[in-house]
């Protein structure tokens, strides 16, 4: 490899390049390798049809030399294009998946962390406010870890949060909306309570975002 067109990663991780990269309009995955010298060996990317794939490159080379100052040797890209049929079918096959829950109740205070992975990737989040919304709390958090991995803010909202019985089984139903390229989407997630109510209201959360991941792709 041609070293003058490498530049090595001083100040950010291979997850914050991949946040990046996952930004840029069709790319739909993205894997970032490095060597241990910090150097850029390999980018992956699985990219809809609306680019051709150098122009793909040209995106990715553009915003590591913008954000990062970070000057890649092309060759080190690869691309695959798939259509956007069948990338969403690709993008419900991986879905986020649930790591660990951490709750800290200090008198009326509660605060929540959400840990997600996705690829061996793990994205956190948090939330706090008073114990009376610990339910929203915990999905806020949720909602947090989750625009981590999108790589972009304020994309999902938590509009409701319902218990429900159905069958003399407790179940959580939470409403969320996404906004995307101007419009409102909504989708509908459920958890049984079962023994541990907060991890209900983080599966309920992540049931509904997972079921609208093809929809972010389009993210302008």
């Amino acid at each position: 490899m041609d070293n003058e067109n490498v530049k090595y990663i001083y100040e950010y991780t291979k997850e914050d390049l991949e946040i990046s990269i996952r930004q840029l309009k069709s790319v739909l995955f993205v894997r970032v390798e490095i060597n241990d010298e910090g150097i850029i060996t390999e980018i992956h990317v699985v990219s809809d049809t609306n680019k051709s794939v150098k122009q793909v490159v040209r995106d990715i080379e553009s915003i590591l030399a913008a954000k990062y100052n970070i000057k890649i040797n092309h060759n080190v890209v690869s691309v695959a294009l798939v259509n956007i049929d069948s990338s969403s079918n690709l993008i419900l096959e991986k879905r986020l998946a649930y790591e660990e829950i951490i709750t800290t109740i200090k008198r009326d205070f509660f605060e929540c962390h959400v840990s997600l992975s996705y690829n061996g990737i793990i994205y956190s989040g948090e939330a706090s406010g008073s114990i009376i919304n610990r339910d929203r709390i915990i999905s806020e958090a949720t909602i947090d870890a989750l625009h981590k991995f999108i790589g972009i803010e304020k994309i999902i909202n938590l509009m409701d949060i319902k218990t429900i019985n159905l069958a003399d089984e407790e179940i959580n139903v939470i409403l969320l909306s996404f906004s995307i390229n101007g419009n409102k989407h909504y989708r509908i997630g459920t958890s049984a309570i079962g023994n541990d109510p907060n991890i209900s209201i983080l599966k309920a959360t992540l049931g509904a975002a997972n079921r609208t991941l093809p929809l972010i792709n389009n993210i302008k």
